[in-house]
């Protein structure tokens, strides 16, 4: 394997199709959304559709930050994650399951709407949105008992699902897969066209380069401020802004965390059958593999805490050219292939973590009309949709019932009880 990190996978095959303006004087809206990620483009999308006046500001330019360097896989069920299974009943799972399978359907007629849009359409096949099935595996027989134990719990409510030994590419002893639901695509792409089609909007302003450094929350508003002085005055401000909320959330309940992936050269003789799939071992619960729509593989994993060392640009850079060589290795391990299969991409992204790994949105603490938009861990677009579901009114001040499950203090809550 000789490919040198930082060859980004998911900007090749679109790159900026449209630039937008910085903020260069004072504005007022309903909803602000900050950050041009994939969380921002599908929060801003919900927040236009229900008719309300939207700014949406990035410090830097849309789609290139921590959206680039996802893996795009989607996944509707939180079963087989231990640290969300530790910390919340079954009820709560099964409510998590049924809104992550409502975000997939949310994200799939946000891209059918988009589609029909003439522009759009020119590039509407780059997204490379692919539905899959979703299974859950193990090559250790240890794990053999346990699996099939969960095959039965899982099965009386999930008819559909299925109990597999064997498979033609994926080596297991054993797994659970369920049938369409998981979704693989490219992040970036996508929040380039939803930037786009909302671009057309007349109650839509977008802009690039404009960074809030303050905000400041009342009853009746919500004035944030810009780096060049510019004033943005809300009804509501919505954070979408990954790493960057971290200065308005309490921190002892977040890590940050980096996360590596390698992506195959074309692999023509697959069968399209075979690779519908995205799948998870339950031993290395952060590892992922993926198909893409042209036939690549995607290879996520190897998922480390953010430390002092690796703000070393040295240190770092030899650390991570040996994630890599370990993921090629285990990519060679888990999947058969030929022989001579060549990694084309290697790149590594930062995500923040809640302690049950499920996301925050809810409004903060002491910041009136100031919400947050967190889609924390490895699922964070679903997450995201999530949350841009649940947010769509906040300009009339309406919450859903179901925030319960991700507001900021749940963990204070459960030791209280």
């Amino acid at each position: 394997m000789n490919v040198t990190q930082g060859n980004i996978f998911w900007n090749e095959a679109l790159g900026i199709i449209k630039k937008y303006p910085y903020l260069s004087r004072d504005k007022k809206c309903d909803v602000l959304v900050i950050g041009g990620g994939i969380g921002g483009a599908l929060t801003a999308f919900m927040q236009a559709k229900h008719g309300v006046n939207v700014i949406i500001v990035d410090k830097n330019i849309i789609g290139y930050g921590a959206t680039l360097t996802t893996d795009g896989t989607l996944e509707t069920r939180v079963d087989f994650n231990p640290k969300i299974t530790k910390n919340i009943d079954q009820k709560s799972i099964a409510k998590c399951n049924n809104l992550c399978t409502q975000a997939l359907n949310d994200i799939q007629e946000i891209i059918d709407e988009i589609s029909k849009d003439e522009e759009c359409k020119k590039y509407i096949d780059s997204i490379g949105f692919k539905n899959t099935d979703l299974l859950y595996f193990s090559n250790h027989i240890t794990n053999k008992i346990g699996m099939y134990k969960n095959f039965e719990r899982l099965g009386k409510e999930n008819k559909d699902i299925e109990y597999m030994e064997e498979d033609p590419l994926i080596n297991l002893r054993t797994g659970i897969i369920f049938p369409g639901k998981a979704a693989i695509l490219n992040p970036y792409v996508l929040t380039q066209l939803v930037f786009l089609y909302l671009s057309k909007m007349e109650n839509v302003e977008i802009y690039e380069n404009t960074e809030i450094t303050s905000i400041s929350s009342k009853e009746e508003i919500v004035e944030s401020i810009t780096n060049n002085r510019f004033k943005i005055y809300s009804k509501s401000t919505i954070l979408t802004n990954g790493i960057h909320m971290l200065e308005y959330l309490e921190q002892d309940s977040i890590t940050l965390n980096k996360t590596f992936t390698v992506v195959t050269e074309r692999i023509k003789d697959l069968d399209d059958n075979i690779i519908n799939v995205v799948a998870k071992d339950i031993n290395f619960p952060n590892t992922t593999i993926a198909f893409t729509k042209d036939k690549r593989i995607v290879l996520c994993g190897e998922d480390v805490r953010q430390n002092d060392r690796m703000v070393n640009d040295k240190y770092f850079i030899n650390y991570a050219n040996g994630k890599y060589k370990k993921m090629y290795l285990t990519l060679r391990k888990l999947i058969n292939l030929p022989s001579d299969i060549k990694i084309t991409n290697c790149f590594y992204g930062m995500y923040l973590d809640s302690k049950d790994s499920l996301p925050i949105i809810d409004e903060l603490n002491n910041m009136p009309n100031v919400y947050c938009n967190l889609g924390t861990g490895k699922n964070g677009v679903i997450f995201t949709m999530i949350g841009a579901r649940m947010l769509k009114e906040v300009s009339k001040q309406y919450h859903t019932k179901d925030m319960y499950l991700f507001r900021e203090n749940r963990e204070k809550t459960r030791n209280s009880k």
